[in-house]
């Protein structure tokens, strides 16, 4: 896995084989979290025609979901991976700060 973009202190855009992984950082009061999810083929063809822009909107609506809030309805709730690919994406993102 690998950081292909960023944008300090919001989000960062990974790559594995054919796979993109956007990993959003949000906050709820002042708990600080990041929520990882696998681009659909939609969100992927916003990346692809319109950059950065597509995906600090979709940095917004998953922190405006309040996506690990109790009881909420956040579309993006259950597209989290950050259980199965945590540790990669951190190693990732270190070895990027480092390069």
């Amino acid at each position: 896995m690998e950081v292909i973009d960023s944008v300090p202190h919001s989000w960062f855009l990974l790559r594995e084989f054919e796979d993109l992984y956007f990993d959003v950082n949000c906050s709820q009061g002042a708990y600080g979290f990041s929520f990882l999810l696998r681009l659909t083929a939609e969100e992927r063809a916003a990346y692809d025609l319109r950059g950065k822009d597509a995906l600090d909107e979709l940095a917004a609506a998953v922190q405006d979901s309040a996506p690990m809030a109790r009881g909420n309805t956040s579309p993006y709730r259950f597209r989290d991976l950050t259980h199965l690919h945590g540790d990669e994406v951190s190693e990732a993102i270190r070895q990027s700060r480092t390069s």
